[in-house]
């Protein structure tokens, strides 16, 4: 099955950064199909239209595919072959469209509801839950490049980063640098991280990164890191000038009921660059 690159459009401002991104990405990740969702009913969007005397629907859809052809048009109009328009609610909906042999699912930050300052934009929010695609989220002011030159990706030796920090060192070019960080928390009983917990941590790090890098032949350049503090803290102020941040779903303080550890929530709910959270399956 052919790898391709859907991308959640809703007619925002956020939707047009997430295709234009996603654009620049088509040779490292395929090519790009964007999707707009749509529902019917009397109150969806505020407006009353009906759903068509047939109960097709068929208002909505061409509703939708006009605010996806905007889009779209002033990125690249010859993506409007590949455009996909489909009735389902938004999260669900890409969520089960990038199942089909999607390689990524990309979502803007925010949306076109009010709310989605406050809810993260729910539908990145679930896409980041549920897909079992990696899902990359695009923050407003992110600057669309066809190349990176520096990914952090979030090391914890769980099973979860593990799969991303591999992810993060498949897809970097050989001209690009990936920083592998892993964060020791402070203690308990201490205002800083033990020298021995550092240094162990450093060379168990140093040891992983040489292992999956030597699996690559024309590997990018690796580095490692190792900081103490807060891990959602750290990744961001680690990621400030990175074209890309990688996170796993979960880490080694996962809850069994819960889909995304509280580091990935937090970083895909505040994302400050373009941050790509990698399903464990």
């Amino acid at each position: 099955m052919s790898q391709k690159v859907v991308v959640g459009v809703d007619g925002s401002d956020g939707s047009r950064l997430a295709l234009r991104w996603a654009t620049d990405q088509t040779e490292r990740f395929g090519p790009v199909v964007p999707a707009i969702m749509f529902r019917t009913g009397p109150l969806v969007d505020g407006v009353g239209t009906l759903a068509g005397p047939d109960g097709s629907g068929q208002p909505y859809r061409n509703q939708a595919r006009d605010r996806m052809k905007v889009i779209v048009e002033s990125v690249d109009p010859t993506l409007m072959a590949a455009a996909q328009v489909v009735q389902h609610r938004a999260g669900p909906g890409l969520v089960e469209l990038a199942a089909r042999g999607a390689s990524l699912l990309v979502v803007g930050s925010r949306g076109r509801s009010p709310l989605t300052e406050t809810l993260l934009g729910s539908v990145a929010s679930y896409c980041a839950r549920h897909a079992t695609a990696p899902v990359a989220i695009i923050p407003p002011g992110t600057r669309p490049s066809g190349r990176w030159s520096r990914i952090v990706v979030g090391m914890d030796h769980s099973d979860d980063a593990d799969v991303a920090c591999r992810w993060a060192i498949d897809h970097a070019g050989a001209d690009e640098t990936v920083v592998v960080l892993s964060v020791v928390p402070f203690s308990a009983n201490s205002a800083e991280a033990t020298d021995p917990d550092m240094n162990t941590t450093q060379r168990r790090l140093e040891a992983y990164v040489a292992k999956v890098g030597a699996k690559r032949g024309d590997r990018p350049n690796l580095e490692v890191m190792v900081e103490t503090g807060d891990p959602r803290l750290t990744l961001r102020e680690a990621a400030e000038n990175a074209g890309l941040l990688v996170v796993g779903t979960r880490g080694h303080r996962r809850v069994p009921y819960l889909r995304m550890g509280s580091v990935s929530s937090a970083l895909a709910h505040h994302p400050t660059v373009p941050t790509v959270v990698v399903p464990h399956r």
